[in-house]
Parts: structure tokens; sequence; C-alpha cells
């Protein structure tokens, strides 16, 4: 499931329709009913609460560096579910720690940006290798295209494998992500 969350009718928010429509990502309106508060967060949150205890999904993606977070990712944990966070580099340490595994989107580079600094990627990606497997929340920098997956992102990053299943026979394949067993 994919879903943005937020006031379309905002100034912030109107450019990212374009960015939605075309990666099928579902806009999720949510009015502000006051000046400085973000009603988003709480439908969010109460949404990714009804996900958890409705047992469809093994993990969520949070793409976000709001400390308002944190404990969400902290309750998706206890549950024994995989809590990725993606964000900017400003994120509070609560939240960083609070993931799985948090991936700073300025590490994120397009190919022509990748061409340029193929050696210091290489070297970054062999690092949060060994810096993964002993279960830290180190950033990754992978090279891969502007407009890829998240699932391809995953498959790119060295501490985790991907399965495509399919849970029935009408049913879409989806992608299944694990963490690599420790060596």
């Amino acid at each position: 499931m994919r879903r943005a969350y937020g006031d379309s009718t905002s100034t912030q928010v109107n450019p990212w329709k374009d960015e939605l429509l075309k990666y099928s990502v579902q806009p999720i309106q949510q009015f502000s009913y006051t000046t400085g508060k973000n009603s988003a967060d709480s439908a969010l949150i109460i949404d990714a609460m009804d996900l958890l205890h409705g047992g469809m999904v093994d993990g969520f993606c949070l793409v976000s560096s709001d400390s308002d977070f944190t404990r969400l990712a902290q309750r998706i944990r206890e549950q024994g579910l995989l809590a990725y966070g993606f964000g900017e580099r400003n994120p509070p340490e609560s939240l960083v720690k609070a993931c799985t595994q948090f991936i700073y989107v300025e590490n994120l580079v397009g190919k022509e940006a990748a061409a340029k600094d193929t050696a210091v990627a290489s070297a970054t990606t062999e690092a949060t290798a060994s810096a993964a497997t002993k279960a830290t929340a180190t950033p990754s920098k992978l090279s891969l295209k502007g407009d890829t997956k998240l699932t391809d992102l995953l498959k790119a990053h060295p501490s985790y494998e991907t399965v495509s299943r399919s849970p029935g026979d009408s049913n879409p394949k989806a992608s299944v992500v694990r963490s690599k067993p420790s060596k």
C-alpha cells in the first residue's frame, strides 16, 4: 500500500500531485483544521495502527524526518514488524534509532551523479554493509535511477534480500523484504 497524507490545498503539498500520480501513490486528503497543527500526521498514525493490527503487512516505510513518528516506529517494531525510515539528514536521533533502518534521502543519487562518484559510492556502500551487519542505523549510499521503486532500493541494499510472492490466485505479486542473516 502506498499512501501520502497531507492537505492538497496547501502550497507545500500541491506540487506533489504529479509525483503521486506517476508512482501510483494514493493521496489521502486531510484538511488542516487549525493553523500550525498537522492533522495529516494524526490521520497517518491512525491508518498505520489499523494496518498494524489488521495483520495485512510485514513492515512499514515512513518517509519523514518528523519526530512525531518516533513512537509509531517503536510500536511497529514492538509488533515484530519492520519500520524503515526515509528522510532528510535532520531527523532526531530517537527517530533514527526507533526505525529498523533509517536511510537518508540525500544518499540516494541519480545515475549522472553516480557516474562521477562511483569510487566513493562503492567505498561507502561497503562500509555501510559492514556496519549494517552490526545492526546499526548507519545510512547507506546507493546509486540508483531517479525513478527507482522502493523495492529496487531495497534489492540494491547489501543488508536485505527480496523475494516476489503471489499471496493467492487472483492477487498480484508482492515483494517480501527481510534482513539478510548475519554471517
